[in-house]
């Protein structure tokens, strides 16, 4: 209640985001050009006890919350970049672990939702599909096994919509690369 009356004190809307305004952002690195980012999905594991002596039901436990991988899509272009991640460590097996973050903006360009994303390392490369009957975009990916997920809150930090109202307010330009 109290975000909404402050969201409606400042004149933002809270209408749903649409999933085409996102960025990713790899070691501090904005990588504005991925097309698709999909795998973001947590699911707690469940643990079923069977008691003994209790035939009428089981006991259904919360257990171990486990990750899916993600999927970073995007337009091939000159950069090699994810593929020499992909190939870090081939030989020694020392791949680098990055910490990222993906950030979902909104029809006013503020951040709605930022999860920042600990210890990604590349599991899987797939390159572009060729094919000489489509004029699509040749369009390559990588899979990521990750740590940690965390849903960061943004009220009142330099991306938050809040915090661009209070710097519009005081004559500042907001920090804020959805613009």
């Amino acid at each position: 209640m109290v975000l909404q009356a402050a969201l409606g004190a400042t004149g933002i809307r809270n209408d749903a985001a649409e999933k085409f305004r996102f960025y990713v952002e790899i070691e501090g690195i904005i990588i504005a050009h991925f097309t698709t980012v999909a795998g973001l999905e947590l699911e707690r594991e469940e643990l079923v006890v069977k008691e003994g002596g209790v035939n009428d039901h089981v006991h259904r436990l919360p257990g171990r919350i486990v990750q899916k991988n993600i999927r970073l899509q995007r337009g091939v272009t000159y950069s090699h970049e994810l593929f020499e991640w992909f190939q870090e460590g081939r030989h020694t097996f020392g791949v680098s672990r990055r910490n990222m973050t993906i950030i979902l903006g909104n029809t006013q360009h503020l951040t709605v939702q930022h999860w920042d994303i600990e210890d990604a390392w590349p599991v899987r490369y797939v390159g572009a599909s060729l094919d000489t009957s489509s004029a699509d975009i040749a369009v390559e990916e990588i899979e990521l096994a990750y740590a940690t997920a965390k849903l960061t809150p943004d009220i009142l930090t330099p991306m938050s919509g809040l915090m661009a109202v209070v710097d519009l307010a005081t004559g500042k330009v907001p920090n804020n690369p959805l613009v």
